[in-house]
């Protein structure tokens, strides 16, 4: 047994890496929160809407157009669209289909132990 002259048979190895990680980043994504729309109001309106775009127009095109602008005239008045800043977080590139398939086979057998 060979010691250094600090007593331990560890010997400290210096090398440089080289390597590109990828981090975070954020992302804006538009969002809208439909689980708070009041059922009743935006039935009611939505109804006057459809109503007021139910006049005979130039064509089915024309028809579809004004369909569209009222449904979405509608929405954005009871669920505005939000912009919303998320995280995304780059996948590691060893984790291809078969590791997934590998991880979903692992966790089925675990749930049937």
């Amino acid at each position: 047994e060979s010691l250094n002259s600090l007593g331990s048979d560890h010997f400290p190895i210096c090398c440089t890496f080289y390597a590109s990680l990828s981090g975070k980043y954020f992302k804006n994504i538009h969002v809208r929160n439909l689980a708070t729309v009041d059922k009743v109001s935006f039935s009611t309106d939505l109804k006057d809407a459809l109503f007021e775009t139910a006049t005979p127009s130039y064509g089915f095109g024309s028809a579809v157009c004004n369909l569209t602008s009222a449904c979405s005239s509608v929405l954005d008045k009871h669920a505005p669209i939000r912009i919303k800043s998320i995280s995304v977080v780059d996948k590691a590139p060893w984790f291809d289909k078969e590791y997934r398939e590998f991880r979903k086979l692992r966790r089925q057998a675990e749930r049937t132990k």
